[in-house]
């Protein structure tokens, strides 16, 4: 059933197992199985799965089009090939699944489903032959395939039991996510199988409803069966939220086949009329468009070829480490930038942890490695900064690291307010103090991040850009680190796609020189459209105008100006909300930047804005759901440095079980505490108080700083 291609691709996201270390480098044309889940061989086996997977589903539900469109000799056809591939599929789980520490449970499930199905088929081939005549059959070749009541009833008895079955496999199945507590202890939870998970809970509730009703209504229990169909569609669309925040494509296509199933169930009480059952077969008709969409429309079959191509390169070069890394705990970095930099400060005398850190970038600096001249290729710039950038608070909030200050980095005290080169040049004085860039991968760019059920570990693959070459790593933990200030959020307007002059993000800003003698709009509201619209005013634009919905209203100097809202362009001239418009030659689009990680699955990414409050992260690093996935600085920052200090901190703390995580509910129940006081935040100035007191409860629970007055000075 369709369900189960979900519950495919969540339990196969994880890659191979293959180690890297510096110093042993070996070349290899095979790879042992025990250490690695899913070779490339394996790999293929999941493409192959998956599409099979999409065949049954399909013709499972043009199988039903085509019945309630009166077509029964398609509806045979397609009902064979679903119970074929339901068959197929069945063998195939017994080479992909047998990786997988419940390895019965999952074989058990794929049995039943196969048994549903056919009986599902066997129902379907009695309604076709006993009730509806079947134009063109050589029924004088098939005498067997006339079967009489007592056949009918029979075929859709055995149906209404093997439906009756899958109910009772699947409800064991939600006892089980649901009731087994987690034994393993909570910082990291043990077999993910054995942790509350509602989105198991609610994948295997809606396919035993689904059973349910089909053995309902096999039984003639009609009203039941449409009651229970309504309890399906509820538990589809909480699935979908609870696993992606909103109705994914799948759950579209599946809510689109409940409806036909209750439309046909209206059938069945005595609703007597033809376009009826015709809509009922259009919405399975507009199901299995919805799946092939998903699959062929949507990339999701091109994702998996992609990542199997990925590891298809993983055996070219495979480094093994020595037998004293392999009994250290591993941890990966993603990011080399001051939150990845923090990690490695936090990590620098822990023996027994090997910290490697990931690189995408040639140089350290993350945000502050400003380098425009960076070709615009798929690791390029990750920087959004600009050359005559200044930071825009001072560094006595949080941005003066007590171990290494700005005078001991260039021998003479420094203003509050820095240029970017020298903040540029002071994180890497201080990694260079303390080596850490012997932890660092440059120009390594993480492709997949992957949690192996089966070691309980990440696999990390990565794309080494000098060589081309892509290998996977294995770790116990990862912190991501990758900030969230690269990938812009770029609103389109009416005429943007004609309009004469240039459209920039911020993010491509560079230099305010580039724009002397243009009329400019800035769109956006906040400090980068400020900054920017000085930035232009200072190098020479003929004129600079900033609109956005909430008007700054500063004194700006005179060529600078604000306006509402922008509402269209017309070749170079914009008009606005207010019923004015100007003449432009550059827009420059200052809307801020996405949260994005290309490089996790959906289940471990992060979704959020730019708060001070992270509703998935304990103390604000820890990701509730796999706490052994940390991430640094998603806050909206009023500390940054100290902060990222803290954080990694904290997680170097509960990697080395220095700080114990409470179980996943006292961790849920200390977000809510923390968002409770975010929503009551008036002023900019309780803003900063907030995250001082974060700030503050964080220095206790690491005790990076004891004098906290002069070390923190907050």
């Amino acid at each position: 059933m369709m369900v189960m291609s979900g519950y495919i691709l969540v339990d196969g996201a994880n890659g191979g197992g293959l180690r890297r270390n510096a110093e042993t480098r070996v070349r290899v044309t095979a790879v042992d199985s025990a250490a690695s889940p899913l070779i490339p061989k394996e790999a293929r086996s999941w493409q192959t799965m998956s599409m099979l997977v999409f065949v049954k589903d399909f013709t499972w539900m043009m199988k039903e089009c085509f019945w309630m469109l009166l077509i029964p000799e398609i509806c045979l056809v397609m009902g064979a090939v679903t119970a074929l591939t339901s068959f197929i599929v069945l063998i195939k789980s017994a080479s992909v699944y047998r990786r997988f520490p419940d390895y019965q449970a999952k074989m058990l499930c794929a049995l039943i489903e196969s048994v549903w199905l056919v009986s599902n088929v066997c129902w379907m081939v009695a309604d076709c032959l006993y009730d509806a005549p079947v134009a063109g059959m050589p029924w004088q070749l098939m005498p067997l395939l006339r079967p009489d009541a007592s056949h009918y009833d029979f075929m859709r008895s055995l149906a209404g039991y093997g439906c009756m079955l899958g109910t009772i496999i699947y409800l064991l199945g939600v006892l089980r996510h649901a009731l087994i507590p987690r034994i393993f202890g909570s910082f990291g939870g043990g077999d993910a199988q054995c942790r509350l998970n509602s989105k198991y809970i609610l994948l295997q509730t809606s396919t035993a409803t689904w059973c349910l009703k089909d053995f309902l209504w096999s039984k003639n229990f009609v009203v039941e069966a449409l009651i229970v169909d309504c309890c399906t569609a509820l538990c589809v669309i909480a699935q979908c939220k609870v696993q992606s925040g909103r109705i994914t494509c799948l759950g579209y296509a599946w809510l689109a086949w409940v409806a036909s199933n209750a439309i046909w169930l209206l059938c069945e009480l005595g609703v007597k009329s033809i376009w009826l059952r015709f809509l009922a077969g259009a919405f399975a008709a507009l199901a299995g468009a919805i799946v092939a969409s998903c699959w062929f429309l949507r990339g999701e079959v091109d994702e998996a070829n992609a990542l199997a191509a990925d590891l298809e390169q993983v055996i070219t070069e495979v480094t093994i480490p020595s037998s004293a890394d392999s009994q250290k705990v591993r941890v990966a970095v993603i990011g080399a930038g001051p939150c990845g930099l923090s990690a490695l400060w936090a990590f620098k005398d822990t023996d027994d942890v090997d910290v490697v850190c990931f690189e995408k970038q040639g140089d350290i600096g993350g945000q502050w490695n400003y380098c425009p001249s960076t070709p615009l290729e798929q690791h390029a710039n990750h920087s959004s900064m600009y050359k005559d950038l200044w930071s825009n608070g001072p560094k006595e909030a949080g941005s003066e690291y007590p171990d290494y200050t700005f005078m001991e980095h260039f021998g003479s005290a420094m203003p509050s307010f820095l240029p970017r080169a020298a903040i540029a040049d002071y994180i890497k004085g201080r990694a260079k103090k303390y080596g850490l860039t012997g932890k660092i991968r440059l120009k390594s760019e993480v492709k997949h991040v992957m949690w192996d059920y089966i070691h309980s570990r990440f696999n990390v693959v990565v794309n080494d850009i000098s060589s081309g070459k892509i290998y996977t790593d294995s770790f116990a933990y990862v912190i991501v680190a990758n900030g969230h200030f690269s990938t812009p959020e770029f609103p389109i307007f009416p005429g943007y796609d004609t309009f004469a002059g240039k459209i920039i993000h911020a993010k491509d800003f560079h230099d305010a020189r580039r724009f002397k003698d243009l009329r400019v709009l800035v769109v956006g509201g906040s400090l980068s459209a400020e900054d920017i619209a000085l930035q232009c005013h200072k190098f020479g634009a003929t004129e600079v105008t900033i609109t956005n919905r909430s008007p700054m209203s500063y004194p700006w100097p005179n060529n600078v100006s604000e306006v509402p809202m922008l509402v269209r362009v017309q070749g170079r001239t914009a008009y606005f909300s207010d019923g004015t418009s100007k003449d432009i030659d550059v827009i420059i689009s200052c809307t801020g930047y996405k949260y994005d990680f290309p490089f996790l699955p959906s289940d471990l990414q992060l979704r959020t804005k730019n708060v001070l409050v992270v509703k998935d992260l304990f103390k604000g690093v820890f990701f509730v759901p796999r706490p052994e996935l940390m991430y640094l600085g998603m806050q909206n920052q009023v500390y940054t440095f100290i902060m990222f200090d803290l954080q990694a901190c904290l997680a170097r703390d509960a990697i080395i079980k220095r700080f114990h995580l409470p179980s996943e509910r006292e961790m849920l129940n200390d977000i809510g505490l923390w968002l409770e006081r975010q929503e009551q935040l008036k002023h900019v100035k309780d803003w900063h108080a907030l995250q001082t007191m974060y700030v503050q409860e964080l220095n206790q629970l690491t005790e990076y700083c004891p004098d906290e007055v002069s070390c923190l000075q907050l």
